[in-house]
């Protein structure tokens, strides 16, 4: 057990240790080390790390023979995937690093895009501590999650056709993924700088909205089950988080100002600013849906798609020009972060330990 601490908390640093450099020097190759080290240690898990793991295996063995009904839960077309993949490399190990690389890849490279506005091994860190054990089980679903969120790139640039294009192709992987579309609403603040056409687009997907988030609630309600059991673990920490987002929003929009705040305001452009807004907005709604769920178990998963952007927020309070603030917004990312990281490897709630690679 002592070898898998020293693993995932050496993971930690060798990941916060390369986006520092990466930053600081502008250097993308250290990303793609953090990408590859995050999906080796993914893709080369033993079948017993993760609660969901074993069960994929499971998946993949009837889904590579052809019995596609008896590989219960998984979308067609998820199925279509893995079949098409186990007929050119045949080999589990492989698929689950395939899919571990979509995961880590898309993300890694998604907060690359916010390093104006939010520091960047901030991010890394808090997306290894807050999501690298969630994404050993629940794989399919990250694959949709990482997929609509490097999406959002095209969203801040109002190329709104390629967005709902990436939303489709997460929605092959899961379900769950047409809930990207709500995002949609951040074109609202903005309505005044889209074209006719894309308006025309805007409103077409708005007026089905409706009938989307009753399609996404019964693709999801097949969860109930195992999200009422997942929801006893929450704990205390979302109302905290809640506060603490309240308070920090407060501070820096209002109170202090977010032209203190951020180092270089003035440098920073329309986009980069759009991107302040779409990370502050994106995290609000998804700790909002996290805490439904304490009545409501299936937000959990939907919460998912925005909770995410957590890393960013974090980030984003720790990128400021005031060295006390700094300090103070570093202590409480541990905090609020590093619980939920330790807790999952004391407590074991994901399955993760200890941790075993496949030739182990």
């Amino acid at each position: 057990m002592a070898m898998s601490y020293i693993l995932y908390f050496g993971l930690l640093l060798l990941c916060w240790l390369f986006a520092f450099w990466a930053d600081r020097y502008n250097n993308k190759k250290c990303v793609w080390l953090i990408v590859l080290l995050l999906a080796f240690v993914s893709g080369m898990r033993a079948f017993s790390v993760g609660i969901d793991t074993a069960g994929y295996v499971n998946s993949f063995r009837l889904i590579q023979i052809g019995a596609f009904r008896y590989a219960y839960g998984l979308e067609e077309t998820f199925k279509y995937i893995c079949f098409v993949f186990l007929r050119i490399i045949p080999n589990y190990t492989a698929l689950l690093t395939f899919f571990a690389l979509i995961i880590h890849g898309l993300i890694i490279w998604r907060l690359w895009d916010f390093r104006k506005v939010s520091s960047y091994s901030t991010m890394v860190a808090c997306y290894y501590m807050g999501f690298f054990f969630m994404s050993l089980n629940t794989m399919r679903q990250f694959c949709a999650i990482a997929i609509v969120f490097y999406a959002t790139r095209y969203l801040v640039k109002h190329q709104i056709f390629r967005y709902i294009l990436f939303i489709v192709l997460a929605f092959l992987f899961h379900q769950s993924s047409i809930i990207g579309l709500a995002l949609l609403g951040f074109e609202l603040l903005r309505w005044r700088e889209l074209s006719r056409i894309k308006k025309a687009l805007f409103m077409g997907v708005l007026a089905l909205l409706p009938v989307m988030d009753y399609y996404v609630l019964q693709a999801l309600s097949r969860y109930g089950d195992y999200l009422a059991e997942q929801n006893t673990d929450i704990g205390i920490m979302v109302p905290i988080k809640f506060l603490f987002l309240m308070v920090t929003a407060v501070f820096v929009f209002v109170i202090y100002g977010r032209m203190n705040h951020f180092e270089d305001w003035d440098k920073l452009n329309s986009e980069n600013r759009n991107d302040i807004l779409l990370c502050a907005g994106s995290y609000f709604v998804g700790v909002c849906l996290i805490f439904a769920s304490y009545f409501i178990p299936i937000m959990n998963r939907v919460g998912w798609y925005f909770v995410i952007y957590e890393c960013i927020y974090m980030g984003m309070l720790i990128k400021t020009r005031n060295i006390l603030h700094k300090c103070i917004f570093i202590w409480c990312a541990v905090i609020i972060v590093g619980y939920g990281f330790i807790t999952a490897m004391t407590h074991n709630s994901q399955g993760t330990m200890p941790y075993l690679f496949v030739w182990q």
